[in-house]
């Protein structure tokens, strides 16, 4: 791999630190939960990529990054609005759920 970031001229990290690096929320330390799906769940943070978990850990041991949540407010699930000014169709998922997050800054 590393010839290949070479080749990239991309730096590569050695990380000594990879026990536990996919199983602690790179954002607050918490123990996760696995899911069989590549998913895992933080309490206070929510799913998250298992592989990108271990990725953000990883840098976050080596002094690289310090992670920050992606939304700092609370968000809820509401329905797609139209574009431009389109009919307001409800946009919803095969399963009944809303298709994307919208964010509430009030609250």
């Amino acid at each position: 791999m590393s010839y290949k970031c070479i080749w990239e001229g991309v730096k590569t990290i050695e990380s000594k630190h990879t026990r536990n690096s996919s199983s602690t929320c790179p954002i607050c330390g918490f123990r996760l939960k696995k899911y069989p799906n590549g998913l895992v769940e933080c309490g206070k943070h929510g799913l998250m990529n298992r592989h990108v978990v271990a990725c953000l850990n990883l840098l976050r041991w080596e002094g690289v990054v310090r992670p920050r949540p992606l939304l700092e407010c609370s968000c809820e699930a509401s329905p797609n609005e139209a574009p431009f000014g389109a009919d307001e169709e409800k946009a919803w998922s095969r399963r009944g759920e809303a298709a994307s997050p919208k964010c509430n800054t009030e609250g």
